[in-house]
């Protein structure tokens, strides 16, 4: 399969090919954008902080059917002063964008760059002196969809979808209660 226009696949193909990656981070505390080039790059309206072969991307992994179903990003040479404030973070679920893309020799973007999407599941770090790495594994919208939603008759988990409606706020107490429906009386008949 050939993902590369026709003037990308060419850089590609040469002897000194310029592939670089764009990651999109969608943190809580705010949307964190790098890039694997050496220097700050503005590309589609933002400003992406080059880290160069301090950012890495492990292979993605795919499945049988060969869509990509997630893989692992590591970054190197995180201040340990940071660690602290990622370690609050909540990852899991939020959106990881990821484009791979080709550099002319001039450092433009050489074509729409191709783009993966999904979702932050967990993340690790190794700690040194005075840096640490962090290794941060995703996976693809596809993959998180796969797997079973389990839901509940409860007020809360009806909140999650529908704020304002109450109607399981009394489950408990109609669960609880002995009704007797059509009980007979003699000589009444039907």
């Amino acid at each position: 399969m050939k993902l590369a226009s026709g003037s990308a696949q060419t850089i590609l193909e040469s002897r000194d090919p310029r592939g670089v990656v764009f990651v999109e981070l969608g943190f809580t505390s705010g949307t964190q954008r790098l890039t694997t080039a050496s220097a700050t790059i503005d590309w589609n309206g933002f400003a992406w902080a080059g880290l160069g072969g301090l950012l890495a991307i492990d292979p993605l992994r795919e499945a049988e059917s060969t869509e990509i179903i997630g893989g692992k990003l590591r970054v190197s040479g995180v201040p340990s002063s940071e660690i602290s404030k990622a370690l609050t973070e909540d990852v899991r679920g939020k959106p990881i964008t990821i484009y791979f893309g080709v550099m002319s020799e001039a450092l433009a973007i050489v074509d729409a760059p191709v783009e993966f999407f999904g979702f932050m599941n967990r993340y690790t770090f190794r700690r040194g002196n005075p840096t640490a790495e962090l290794e941060l594994s995703f996976e693809s919208e596809l993959a998180s969809a796969r797997r079973p939603r389990v839901r509940r008759y409860t007020q809360e988990d009806q909140q999650r979808d529908y704020p304002d409606d109450t109607y399981f706020a009394h489950i408990n107490k109609i669960a609880e209660m002995n009704i007797k429906i059509g009980r007979w009386v003699s000589g009444r008949g039907r």
